[in-house]
């Protein structure tokens, strides 16, 4: 049984109200949970009921001085649509990064005194969110805001890298892919002396990867995680995420139940955060978790839970339906499309906005044709579809982020 998971489980109910009322209400004393099988017992915990408990979250010993001023205050992008502050004990915080860091290292070779640069959706200073703050330069750390990103302000700042000479990068994967297509198209050169590419924040697209990697010049490294638990898993030699065990424990639930080599929902318990516990906590994303000679693995699976298409029946529909007719029809057309997002604009109809490789712009056509043969082989066989083509889709305006999917009627 992990020590550090018995640790945080009690140590959450008696210091956070909102644990102890939960566990009590649900019938659970934590002092009877003794192996990772009777984890299940204790409730689990979506980010609304955090948002909506936020003061009872926090420990008690944190909200009052010392402890309270080493309190660090970040926040989720919202692209749920409400922001949530997540609170972090600055040592905890250190302690958190300590084996990702060891990794970066020992298998990456960056250290934390190399130049870094990123994208952000919010600046804090003395944990207080600051005006927005297009660019931010501090020591070694160069950085940008991700929030109405374009295609001429990623111009600007990819020339601003071209001078820092980033040693590595954190980046979503939209935003890499973005930043490729601009050298490609305004011939602009390769960063210098990067050699480290981390892509978080967002499902990594296979196409995008190879886009990526090929422009420049490395082998970028798929990482998962959050602001509630940082980081939960990064990629290795052998391409697959290992869940950084010292830091989380990771649970894929089917039907409620923890299931391995099956997809499910997946959540996390954060190992670290004793300000404020996360634990069994609603990550939005969906998985496989495996044993890979006695190291877990997380296969994160495209779209979220919130993320899907509503049938005329009332029935909901998860978007892989589309993503996966889209992936057989790239495959089909030589693999032409750049990006796509599709939008679900009304019961049975639909609008699929295209990126195409510029040489093969005279296969639109086509491309609509295959991707048509392709959805009306599962239970979207008798919608409406429309298409409209662009140059590029850049991410959300207030989220920074990118969809492959989005449903205006849930959001109407």
């Amino acid at each position: 049984m992990n020590k550090y998971l018995l640790d945080i489980i009690n140590y959450a109910y008696n210091n956070s109200a909102f644990y102890k009322k939960l566990y009590d209400e649900a019938g659970v004393n934590p002092a009877e949970i003794r192996s990772e099988e009777d984890i299940v017992k204790l409730p689990v915990v979506t980010k609304s009921m955090i948002q909506n408990n936020q003061e009872s979250v926090i420990a008690e010993e944190f909200t009052v001085y010392p402890k309270s001023s080493h309190l660090d205050v970040e926040r989720t992008s919202g692209s749920t649509g409400k922001y949530l502050k997540v609170y972090w004990y600055d040592k905890d915080e250190t302690r958190a990064m300590v084996p990702v860091w060891l990794i970066r290292s020992r298998k990456y070779k960056v250290l934390p005194d190399m130049r870094f640069s990123s994208f952000y959706s919010a600046v804090y200073k003395a944990n207080n969110i600051v005006d927005m703050q297009e660019i931010t330069r501090e020591d070694n750390y160069l950085g940008f805001s991700k929030l109405d990103l374009t295609y001429e302000k990623m111009v600007e700042y990819y020339k601003m890298l071209i001078d820092f000479k980033p040693q590595w990068m954190m980046l979503q994967p939209s935003i890499a892919y973005m930043m490729a297509e601009i050298v490609k198209r305004e011939k602009l050169p390769p960063l210098p002396g990067l050699r480290h590419l981390e892509l978080t924040g967002e499902y990594l697209f296979d196409e995008y990867r190879k886009e990526i990697d090929e422009v420049f010049g490395i082998k970028s490294v798929n990482m998962y995680g959050s602001n509630e638990t940082k980081c939960a898993a990064i990629e290795l030699e052998d391409g697959k995420m290992h869940v950084i065990k010292e830091n989380v424990f990771v649970e894929v639930l089917k039907d409620g139940k923890p299931v391995f080599d099956e997809e499910g929902d997946i959540y996390i318990t954060s190992l670290t955060n004793h300000a404020m516990p996360v634990i069994r906590y609603e990550t939005g994303d969906r998985g496989v978790l495996s044993d890979n000679n006695g190291d877990l693995v997380l296969d994160v699976k495209t779209g979220r839970v919130s993320e899907y298409i509503l049938l005329g029946n009332g029935e909901r529909l998860n978007s892989y339906t589309i993503s996966g007719a889209m992936e057989y029809t790239n495959e089909d057309m030589q693999n032409v499309i750049k990006q796509y997002q599709a939008v679900q604009t009304g019961i049975d109809e639909f609008k699929m906005i295209i990126v195409i490789d510029p040489k093969f712009s005279g296969w639109k056509e086509a491309v609509e044709e295959c991707f048509l043969e392709n959805i009306s082989k599962n239970q979207l066989a008798n919608t409406k579809w429309t298409f409209e083509w662009t140059d590029m889709i850049c991410p959300e305006a207030d989220t920074g982020k990118y969809k492959f999917f989005k449903n205006e009627i849930v959001n109407r």
